[in-house]
């Protein structure tokens, strides 16, 4: 189970993003029974910090904070009035073509 597009609801027939609340999966749970559901943030949780700690190489870039800016990216990509904006401050020199491709895939 990825990251990618988890959370855009597009129109069956259309295949168009459907508006829909923002919320940000972080993981998955998984209960006793087996079955697997996102765990996620709320709009208002998204409003606060988000902490994400690591060692060196452990990923923190690439399995925390790109899948977050893509999902910020795609929420409603296709709804000119309604879609997010931001300030991406890179502090690696190596994350700046990655937030680009990610821009670029979201129409943006």
């Amino acid at each position: 189970m990825g990251f990618t597009s988890c959370l855009v609801k597009r129109n069956r027939r259309t295949r168009k993003p459907v508006t829909a609340a923002l919320q940000l999966a972080i993981g998955v749970v998984t209960a006793q029974d087996g079955s697997k559901s996102w765990a996620t943030l709320g709009e208002k949780a998204l409003t606060r910090d988000i902490l994400i700690l690591g060692a060196r190489g452990a990923g923190k870039t690439s399995s925390g904070i790109m899948p977050i800016l893509k999902q910020f990216c795609e929420y409603q990509a296709g709804d000119k009035k309604h879609k997010m904006s931001g300030i991406v401050l890179e502090v690696k020199d190596t994350m700046a073509d990655d937030v680009e491709a990610i821009m670029r895939a979201c129409g943006r």
